[in-house]
């Protein structure tokens, strides 16, 4: 005769213990409790360690917002060792000598390159499946096949601590990020190998590693006191989130009483207008704070117009960063009337991004100069403090570190261009400012913002052909066909780079190697 299940409704932060798979955790509490149903938010290799948040009920139908949050991990990598699995449990296939100069302040230049939206290989030891058959499955019998790239997101990488050839960072990152292929990634990039040899989750949606429960503490509890916990933990998710107004995540409340609720956005707390902007912001903020970019990747900002859903949460967030768009134009003039969030306009006085006035053209694009940037960053933080002054000291650690990190890349730009005077072929005019840090001469083949007439393309391209310019700089959104038919014409190869990618430090200098004519 089956034994009686027992019905129980919330979450439960396990601190799941190491050399423990995530079902192993699941599989004991639904034993020793007997619960009917039961699942967790996101899984944790048996070499990790931290939060688990274990689901039970009607709570399960949230696995998949609750997976799609940023993650927080503390992880450990040995640098000069690569394994096959790209951590500890694996085997040992290569051991390489550690670069000349070693040590904290080559991690911290290398760091920033992963920080963004990125690619990463999944690792042949993974559950992904290609053709039907488990990736770990071919991998056990000594079997490589091709796999594709994936694109995640580290929030944050910052370096913890460095001793020997260990280093200790905290990555804030986006679901479906393998942690140990970043561990692997970063000593390929020192050119010595890493592996991972210590994960621990700290956070993972509302939930911290500080809420959690050993599962020795748990198991010692009766059914009435998980329940408690697993509802207390329910009924503060439903008002932490009802305070900060994250519909996405309010359907906690509409579990207990349907089984299913709708999904909707979750609040914004803090838009940045365009993509480039939105790592500096969200690494200022912390990954309390929810930032993201107003404008899509990939958008023409001369073009852009919000969504009316968009236009709505933009007017329930706190603060908006501008850099002198013309989108932005209407949502600043209603939020000075009090009906949306507090501005931050990063744009010079004299920045002009309509390019209305001939012969006195000022570049908007203020963010494509590690100069500048600095400063801007430096603005950024001082509204954040504003917004958030218990943040004040953590705002202000992260705003000296990041300017630090572009005072070292504007001195790297400057010795990459200390030969003398390059010229570089443009579509679009977006560089001006680089050029100007730099002694570089922009040549655009748009006039003043719009379409280059027959006289102007003419002038560009004679200019270009005096230079001996190889290369047309093209960037997304801009018209392709014309930028096609003036490269056929001219016998120029089309370079695509994006200006508003939140890759900065990879896109600037990608640039910066094709300006000097390098692939």
């Amino acid at each position: 005769m089956a034994r009686e299940q027992n019905e129980v409704q919330g979450i439960i932060p396990v601190d799941k213990p190491k050399d423990w798979t995530s079902h192993d955790v699941i599989a004991k509490l639904r034993g020793a409790f007997r619960i009917k149903k039961i699942g967790h938010s996101g899984t944790l290799d048996p070499m990790a360690t931290g939060l688990l948040a274990v689901l039970c009920g009607k709570s399960t139908k949230l696995s998949d917002p609750l997976m799609a949050s940023q993650k927080t991990y503390e992880m450990t990598v040995r640098f000069g060792v690569t394994t096959n699995t790209q951590d500890i449990t694996g085997e040992v296939v290569k051991e390489s000598p550690l670069p000349e100069g070693f040590g904290k302040e080559m991690l911290l230049k290398v760091l920033p390159e992963f920080k963004g939206e990125i690619e990463q290989l999944p690792p042949m030891f993974s559950a992904i499946k290609v053709k039907g058959k488990k990736l770990y499955d071919i991998a056990r019998k000594g079997q490589e096949v091709e796999r594709e790239k994936r694109k995640v997101t580290i929030y944050d990488l910052e370096l913890i601590d460095i001793k020997d050839n260990e280093a200790k960072l905290r990555c804030v990152c986006s679901k479906g990020t393998y942690v140990r292929t970043l561990a692997h990634d970063l000593g390929q990039k020192l050119g010595c190998g890493g592996t991972l040899t210590e994960l621990r989750r700290t956070k993972g949606s509302f939930l911290t590693i500080e809420e959690a429960f050993s599962l020795d503490e748990i198991l010692n509890w009766d059914l009435e006191r998980l329940r408690a916990e697993a509802e207390k933990n329910l009924e503060k998710a439903m008002n932490l989130l009802a305070k900060a107004a994250k519909p996405v995540l309010l359907a906690f409340a509409a579990l207990l009483i349907a089984s299913c609720a709708p999904k909707a956005e979750e609040k914004v707390d803090v838009y940045v207008s365009i993509p480039p902007l939105l790592p500096f912001a969200q690494r200022l903020a912390g990954p309390d704070v929810r930032c993201e970019s107003f404008m899509p990747s990939g958008a023409n900002p001369h073009q852009y117009e919000p969504s009316p859903r968009k236009g709505a949460g933009f007017y329930d967030s706190k603060l908006f960063i501008m850099t002198g768009l013309p989108f932005e134009k209407e949502l600043a003039k209603r939020a000075k009337c009090g009906k949306g969030p507090k501005l931050l306009d990063l744009a010079p006085e004299e920045a002009d991004h309509d390019h209305e006035e001939e012969g006195h053209h000022h570049d908007p694009h203020i963010w494509l100069s590690p100069r500048l940037m600095k400063e801007r960053v430096q603005d950024m933080a001082a509204a954040l403090c504003e917004l958030y002054p218990e943040k004040k000291e953590e705002i202000e650690k992260r705003s000296e570190e990041i300017k630090e990190e572009l005072k070292a890349f504007d001195e790297e730009l400057k010795e990459t261009f200390k030969d003398g005077n390059k010229v570089f072929l443009v579509f679009h005019p977006a560089y001006s400012c680089f050029a100007e840090d730099y002694g570089l001469t922009e040549i655009a083949v748009e006039k003043e913002g719009s379409e280059p007439t027959p006289k102007s393309l003419g002038e560009a391209m004679e200019k270009a052909k005096s230079e001996n310019i190889a290369n047309l700089i093209v960037q997304p959104g801009m018209n392709e066909r014309l930028a096609k038919n003036i490269a056929d014409t001219a016998k120029l190869k089309i370079i695509k780079r994006d200006a508003l990618s939140t890759n900065y430090y990879e896109e600037l200098r990608a640039l910066a190697k094709n300006i000097k004519g390098e692939e």
